[in-house]
């Protein structure tokens, strides 16, 4: 079946003037960047475009509501990335409410207006990306999105949205997640993100550095804190700027103000 019959299928199904289907599905194939390619078969398309073919098949019967089950599971990172640009773009063209699955966090916070965030069949948040990232209800929701360093501390005061909590090799005042309440003397969980988890040689959290990895933009250390916990910092890179080596001893410093405690 041709990439033509195949975006056609649905639309014959439904019943049709043939001269209004090809209409429609070449306006689906335009629109997904395959106007050139009706003809082909899927042995000569990529996985991206065969991805574009089967999203297209879909927009043609236009849908109120679209549904996406980790569409780009089977597609290499490069690709996906690509992909899920493209999704986006098509999506708000059409303005159409778009439900999408997936596991990827990448992908929930890069593509999604809003985000539920499930756990065993319980929702445990739902928000823009940017609140779930940066204030995240639970720990569960920390950890599941993005990667985050969660601290144990105990709560020295607690006043409004503030607590104060005493870390290892410091205590820092940040701000609790909502609906939280802390008296003295609670466990809490401090979650710092590793991008604002930052090395150096003055105070803060002492530690050593178990693994230094050069990732283009950044330095991502692994670093054994000597309360025994292993944290991650993403250090951006500039030329010229310190590059810590394995084994050295670290200080890991944070902006109170990026980080948030939970309930341990």
């Amino acid at each position: 079946m041709s990439v033509f019959e195949n975006v056609a299928y649905g639309l014959r199904v439904k019943g049709g003037r043939e001269e209004e289907i090809r209409r429609k599905v070449r306006e689906g194939l335009d629109l997904v960047g395959l106007a050139k390619a009706e003809n082909r078969f899927p042995n000569q398309l990529s996985g991206g475009e065969q991805q574009r073919v089967a999203l297209a098949r879909v927009l043609v019967l236009q849908p109120r509501v679209l549904l996406m089950d980790e569409p780009l599971s089977n597609l290499d990172a490069k690709l996906r990335i690509h992909m899920r640009t493209e999704i986006r773009r098509i999506q708000k063209h059409l303005d159409i409410t778009c439900l999408y699955v997936t596991h990827d966090q990448g992908e929930a916070l890069t593509m999604s207006d809003r985000i539920m965030v499930m756990n065993r069949g319980k929702v445990e948040q739902i928000g823009a990306p940017l609140d779930i990232y940066s204030d995240p209800s639970s720990l569960f929701v920390a950890d599941f999105i993005g990667q985050a360093n969660i601290i144990p501390g105990k709560v020295l005061s607690a006043e409004g949205g503030a607590v104060s909590v005493s870390l290892p090799d410091i205590s820092v005042s940040v701000r609790a997640v909502k609906d939280a309440s802390f008296v003295p003397g609670d466990e809490a969980a401090v979650v710092v993100r590793p991008e604002n988890l930052l090395p150096s040689s003055g105070d803060g959290m002492k530690g050593t550095i178990l693994t230094a990895t050069f990732l283009g933009g950044r330095m991502e250390y692994e670093v054994a804190l000597e309360s025994g916990r292993t944290v991650l910092s993403f250090d951006p890179f500039l030329p010229g700027k310190r590059m810590w080596a394995e084994g050295e001893a670290v200080s890991l410093l944070f902006d109170p103000a990026v980080a948030v405690a939970l309930k341990a």
